[in-house]
């Protein structure tokens, strides 16, 4: 059993397996209810409001401005309440399970000492086939609950993802109390997005904000936690462009996350409900949740506007989503391997790979380039570059501002389509690889040159780079490499030089200064990055 403190995902009614917790209320409850009666004894006569009370309290101007607070929460709830909705949802499921065996004489003890079980009727038994576990169909009804906001007049409805992706029903109670049964438009499992609607006109859309939300902002959670229609809870915006690895395609890949971090109170059941601002405008839709309980421990997320409103967009007109596509391996940069380039600061995406053949390729980016922005708006971590990027049809020409060998340099890049999930796999496991066996002294590894049945083995397409073969303990790659390198990783550059043989690994690391740090751009499992060893 995991501990107390161990993480729990809850993405489908009542399964907890890790802390963050896609907020879906998909389980049943009930309320019990507790009514206290106090009586007073005989005798006991009332208080008088004057005699025994708090004094009536002056109106400060600290005062004033907490009770002008309040009146605005009250008014933005007011005002957006109409354009949230309760989701209710069913999904019928079928699966096999035991049958529980009905033939009280059904094994040899009974049959040797009674003779043949008058279950059999006039069918002679088959032993071998009675020792094998029988299976019966079970049906039953799996309920759901959510939130969601409306995005137009007639009917359109923004949720999550996963409040809807496995139901065979869909049920909408508006504010107002009235129901209606919903037909999907269009999901995106990459964002955790879906695009609903309701036979309905003249309804209260929300209005998205346009400019991003900041940290310290006021903002309300709105939804149906646990059922409970129309709560309303408050808190700040504690920090924007979130990844934490929960949002997954249908092939189990990372999707697109640049989560607003929130800790307005959220619970199961708020997941598809709005986050707005003071002016009453949708910032974000509430989806995760981090939690040792299941429930609200102050830490909740938010996919942003810009995002949701892009989405929401391909959704409704064509039912499905295209990204615009790089074709590049990133990571964050670190101080240490910011200075090792001599780049200032690290707010900039580290180019750790390209695709061959991809737009990047075909623009003229390589490995190791730092992207500092795109079209003018800065990419300070990978997250916000991998989200400006799907925000762009195919076909888009963006210019990508770059850091190379000391120079920033402006390039245009026509951006593809982005691949199927099945299709970035397969790119990946057959991009570049590598070779042979000789040690190097120096970092402590013994590699080997790639053979062209390793490479197939492998998944490359060609013999390239070298393949580590061990990592000497105690040395400088195991000090740095704990997580980061490991036996049949293929190093394919060393600072910037691509390595065609063991000779070249050698020479390159014999010219490279340990006291100021080596970068090897190292493939591991079909994914790319830097890696920095250093002799401190």
């Amino acid at each position: 059993m995991e501990d107390a403190s161990m993480r729990r995902i809850q993405n489908t009614p009542n399964r907890n397996r890790a802390t963050t917790i896609l907020i879906t209320a998909c389980l049943t409850f009930a309320f019990a209810g507790l009514i206290g009666i106090v009586q007073l004894p005989q005798g006991a006569s009332t208080v008088r409001a004057d005699e025994h009370h708090t004094p009536a309290i002056e109106m400060t101007e600290e005062i004033q401005t907490a009770v002008n607070l309040s009146n605005a929460f009250r008014t933005i709830s007011s005002a957006v309440a109409p354009s949230v909705v309760n989701i209710n949802t069913v999904q019928e499921v079928v699966e096999r399970v035991p049958e529980r065996r009905l033939d009280p004489f059904g094994d040899d003890f009974f049959e040797r000492f009674f003779g043949p079980s008058p279950f059999d009727r006039a069918q002679p038994r088959d032993r071998d086939n009675d020792r094998q576990p029988r299976e019966r169909e079970r049906r039953y009804e799996r309920r759901g609950q959510g939130s969601g906001v409306i995005v137009s007049p007639d009917g359109y409805i923004v949720t999550n993802y996963h409040v809807i992706g496995d139901a065979d029903t869909i049920n909408v109670q508006l504010d107002s109390g009235r129901q209606y049964q919903a037909e999907v438009i269009g999901t995106d499992a990459t964002t955790d997005l879906a695009i609903i609607r309701i036979d309905a006109i003249g309804l209260t859309a929300a209005r998205f904000a346009s400019t991003p939300s900041e940290p310290g902002e006021w903002v309300l959670a709105m939804g149906n936690p646990f059922g409970l229609d129309h709560t309303v809870t408050a808190g700040i915006v504690s920090a924007t462009g979130r990844q934490i690895g929960i949002i997954r395609d249908q092939q189990g890949m990372l999707g697109i996350e640049n989560f607003i971090q929130t800790d307005a109170a959220i619970n199961p059941g708020n997941s598809g409900g709005p986050l707005v601002n003071l002016r009453g405008e949708v910032v974000g839709i509430n989806t995760a949740i981090i939690s040792r309980t299941g429930t609200y421990m102050g830490v909740g997320f938010a996919i942003p506007a810009d995002l949701v409103q892009s989405v929401m967009t391909a959704l409704i007109d064509d039912g499905e989503v295209t990204r615009g596509w790089l074709g590049v391996a990133i990571q964050n940069l670190d101080q240490d391997l910011a200075e090792s380039y001599g780049y200032v600061g690290i707010d900039g995406v580290l180019i750790a790979d390209v695709t061959s053949g991809s737009p990047a390729d075909e623009a003229g980016l390589k490995p190791e380039d730092i992207v500092i922005s795109i079209n003018g708006r800065p990419t300070a971590r990978g997250n916000q570059l991998q989200t400006m990027i799907a925000t762009f049809p195919p076909g888009t020409e963006v210019e990508m501002k770059i850091f190379r060998g000391g120079e920033e340099k402006r390039i245009p890049v026509t951006l593809g389509q982005r691949p199927t999930s099945e299709e970035m796999l397969a790119q990946a496991r057959g991009e570049r690889s590598g070779p042979a066996t000789a040690a190097s002294e120096k970092l402590g590894l013994t590699v080997k040159e790639m053979t062209s049945e390793m490479a197939e083995r492998l998944g490359f397409r060609e013999p390239t780079g070298v393949v580590i073969d061990e990592i000497r303990s105690g040395s400088v790659a195991a000090r740095s490499a704990v997580t980061a390198m490991r036996p049949n990783d293929v190093i394919l550059s060393v600072d910037g030089t691509d390595i065609g043989s063991i000779e070249e690994f050698e020479e390159a690391v014999e010219r490279a200064d340990l006291s100021t740090g080596v970068r090897l751009r190292v493939r591991s499992g079909g994914s790319t990055r830097i890696i920095l060893l250093r002799v401190n």
